[in-house]
């Protein structure tokens, strides 16, 4: 597919992407979905054979997009969940970075920070990795949880306890450093 064709059909692909995303996520997030989906689009445009090649692609890009999405602001409302219950702090009134607003060297500290939590979180001992991922991923309740790994209520917030102060005490090594 050439360049007119595309511009021809974007309006559609865009529509398409909006509808995906909408399903799932709010206005300002889904119109993120589909302008992210448009570029990645456009970047293979010489590859789309039509215009229905097009949209399920379109569909495809943006569904993806959009767990993505869900994913980080998952992740990222459960750190703030985890650093509340330790240091104390109200942070309802967070909301994550604009990722448009700050410069690229920013995003690429919060990339890193997202990726040392997770580093962190994969290397705690197997049972308290499994209970920290059930609790703040899936956000299963203690009981769901005691009763998927067999184990009593009290264990699991022993656990999770054990898990938060590990992780609690290597931030507070990484800031001092």
């Amino acid at each position: 597919m050439n360049q007119k064709e595309f511009e021809k059909i974007a309006g559609v692909l865009r529509q398409e992407a909006l509808k995906t995303s909408m399903h799932i996520l709010h206005a300002n997030d889904a119109d993120d979905v589909a302008q992210d989906t448009m570029l990645k689009l456009w970047a293979i445009h010489n590859d789309l054979h039509d215009k229905e090649h097009a949209i399920r692609l379109t569909a495809t890009v943006a569904k993806h997009l959009t767990i993505d999405t869900l994913r980080h602001t998952q992740r990222t409302s459960t750190l703030m969940v985890t650093m509340e219950k330790h240091t104390g702090e109200d942070t309802t009134e967070w909301q994550p970075p604009d990722t448009k607003a700050i410069s690229p060297h920013r995003k690429l500290e919060i990339k890193e920070d997202e990726q040392w939590l997770l580093e962190r979180i994969s290397a705690l001992p197997n049972r308290e990795m499994q209970v920290m991922r059930m609790r703040q991923t899936e956000m299963k309740s203690n009981d769901e949880i005691a009763a998927l790994m067999g184990i009593t209520t009290a264990s699991v917030a022993t656990m999770l306890s054990s898990a938060r102060r590990k992780i609690f005490e290597e931030l507070k090594k990484r800031n001092r450093q």
